[in-house]
Parts: C-alpha cells; structure tokens; sequence
C-alpha cells in the first residue's frame, strides 16, 4: 500500500465513511424488510414455509448471482457510478413490493431488489479499503458494517412500527424504501473526489491481477470457514421470527422485534471484531465467529422462550458479524487495487448463495418434518462446524 501515501486524497474522510455509513443503513433498512414482515405476509398470501422461504430466497439468490458482474464492473468502469444508481435501483424495488397486489408481484419485486442491491457491498468495501490503509482498515470496515448493521436492526423496528399503525405490512415496504433514494444522491455527491484519487491510485499501481488459482490459494479455506458461518445465518435469520411464533407462541410482532436483538448485537461486534483483526490478524476472528456461533444456535434450540433465549440470541448476533470485517479485510490486504471489487463480488456471491440455497431447504426440512427437525438440524451443523474448526484451528 505504498502507493496510497503518494495519492494527494480530499480531507473529508470521515464524512466520506459517514455517508458510506449511512447509505449501508438504509441499503439494509430496505432489503431487511421482507423478514421481520414474513408472517403477516404468510397470512396475507396463505403461504406454506416452502413458499415463504422461496420469497426471501428470491431475493437472495439474485442478490448472490448478480455480486461477481457487478464487481467486475466496478473495476473496469466506476464504483461510485455502481454504487449510487444500484442505491436508487433498490430504493425503488422496496416501494414496488409495497404496491405489490398478490404474491407474484411481491416476488418479481424482492428479486428487482436482488439485482439493485448486489451493487452495494463489494464496491463500497473495495471503495473504502482504497481510501483508508491497513493499519486501520479492519475497524473502518467494521464501522461500515455498523451502519449496515444498524439498518438490520431498525428494519423489524420500523416495520411492524409501521405496519402497525398503518394497518398492513405493505405501507412499511413503502416507508422503508424513501431514505435509501436520498443516500444514493449523497454518496454521488461525496465520493466523486475520492473517485478520482482512487483512479490515480490504480494508474501508479505496480502489482498485476492475480490468476485464479493464487486467489483461491490466499483465500479459500477462510473462505470455506466464513461459509460455515454464513450457513446458520441463512437458517437462523430466515426462520428465527417464524420459529418463535410457531413454537413457543410468541406474538407477530414481538417475534419480528427480536430480530432486532441480533442486529443490535452486531452494532458491537463489528467494529469490535474489525479493531481487533488489525492487532491480532484477520485468521483468528474469522475461525472464532464460527466457533461462537455454533454453539449459540444450540441454545436457542433447547431453551424456553425468556431472558435466556434472549441472550443467547443476542450472543449470537454478536459472534456472526465478527467474521464480516475481518473477510473484506483480508481480501483487501492481500488482493491488488484493480482486482478487488471483483474477488469481494465473488466472495459475496458464494456467501449470498449459500443463503439463497439453505433457506428453501431448510423451509422444506421444516414442511417434511416439523419446524423443531429443521431448527434441531441447524444446532447440528453449528455445534459440528464449531468442533471442526477446533480441531483443525492451526491448520486452516
């Protein structure tokens, strides 16, 4: 990165990452909406788990497909450009599926939303990994992420706020869709000058893309270890309200509301996990977000609905956005300038698809055999990912 230090930069850096900052919230704030809604949206339609599990993973798979072009566009044309229309794209697709009349157009909406959406993540994090060196880089993405993170946690606030003043769950689609258009405008307003320090950046960079085969080598078992954790996030944010108000009889809109748990979680654990990643190395948060996890689901599983639940969810939260940071972190130390945007695109996809593939067949494990299998199912595969990692901690 010596590069970086010869690039005459704007002064405004950190309101360059308020702004980022502020679009990941609303970014978040729009694309959450479906989940915390998901029940009164299952009663609206008369829809089975397997046809509510392919209406969240409608979003996702597209939201996955789409990551790897959209990053290679980014690299070769403009982030920034990327960035603020994908912004206004998403914006307009949340309100389309407020206006939707019957499951089709809620579908067909949700995946509109996919595609404007996987333009968010990897340009920004390539965006702001340019502008801020490594030595910091970790707890800057990790305040990114908070905005983002903060987005997710007020989504089920705002949603059955809203559609419990309104009446219906479609005026919160409405509602939650309108600030994500401003941000888009700002950060076209904000990044331009950062845009070109960064192209200058590039042109003075010595280093050549690298083939296929090193990225793997560099990346690929903390790859495969982010994944694991990326597999009972799938589960456990898909089904979570569905499960409290089926199994334990919590209310529609108190099930919706601990979600906000999880989210409120994260605020701590991505900086957190982000500022420690620059001391220790990335390897040990990403190997210790699994380990966390696993267990964590386990409890959710076996405990009565109560303060334990509560914290054990809330723990939950806090140890699977560990990895978060410390992933696009690592990408970006060890991947040149002009490659990033398209590996974090790749990374985003393999993550987002194993949403979008997980969540149908957990829906239909749950169809088959019962909401307690499919949840009994997702403690075994965390507790089991949790003793793998252990075991092969210094090999991975």
């Amino acid at each position: 990165m010596q590069t970086s230090r010869v690039v005459s930069r704007p002064n405004n850096s950190t309101a360059l990452l308020a702004v980022f900052s502020l679009a990941h919230f609303c970014h978040h704030l729009s694309t959450a909406a479906a989940v915390p809604l998901l029940p009164m949206i299952r009663d609206s339609f008369q829809l089975d788990y397997f046809r509510s599990g392919l209406l969240l993973s409608a979003f996702s798979i597209v939201y996955g497909l789409v990551q790897l072009p959209m990053g290679v566009i980014a690299d070769r044309y403009s982030k920034r450009s990327v960035l603020s229309l994908g912004l206004l794209g998403t914006g307009a697709a949340c309100i389309a599926a407020g206006l939707s009349g019957g499951y089709l157009q809620i579908l067909m909406a949700l995946l509109l939303m996919g595609v404007a959406g996987s333009t968010y993540h990897a340009p920004s994090s390539a965006f702001l990994a340019q502008v801020f060196d490594r030595e910091t880089r970790g707890r800057v993405l990790g305040i990114h992420i908070v905005g983002g993170t903060l987005g997710l946690m007020a989504a089920p606030l705002v949603a059955i706020f809203v559609s419990n003043v309104t009446g219906g769950w479609r005026a919160a689609f409405i509602v939650m869709g309108l600030p994500i258009l401003l941000s888009g405008v700002l950060l076209w307003t904000l990044a331009g000058a950062h845009e070109a320090a960064n192209r200058e950046q590039v042109a003075r960079e010595k280093a050549e893309p690298l083939p296929l085969t090193t990225v793997v080598r560099l990346l690929g078992t903390l790859v495969i270890v982010a994944i694991l954790t990326q597999l009972l996030v799938a589960g456990m944010n898909s089904f979570l309200p569905l499960y409290l108000v089926d199994k334990h009889g919590a209310p529609k809109d108190m099930a919706g509301l601990v979600m906000a748990v999880v989210f409120a979680a994260g605020v701590v654990g991505a900086p957190v996990g982000g500022a420690i990643s620059d001391r220790l190395g990335r390897k040990p948060i990403i190997l210790m977000s699994v380990v966390g996890v696993g267990p964590m689901v386990f409890l959710v599983t076996i405990l009565p609905l109560g303060p334990a639940m509560i914290g054990a969810i809330a723990l939950y939260g806090l140890f699977q956005v560990f990895r978060l940071p410390a992933i696009e972190s690592q990408i970006a130390d060890v991947i040149p300038i002009r490659q990033r945007t398209t590996v974090l695109g790749g990374y985003n996809l393999v993550a987002q698809q194993t949403t979008g593939i997980a969540t149908p067949i957990f829906g239909w494990v749950m169809d088959q055999f019962g909401l307690n299998t499919g949840f009994a199912l997702l403690a075994a595969i965390g507790l089991g990912s949790a003793l793998l990692v252990l075991a092969f901690w210094r090999k991975v």
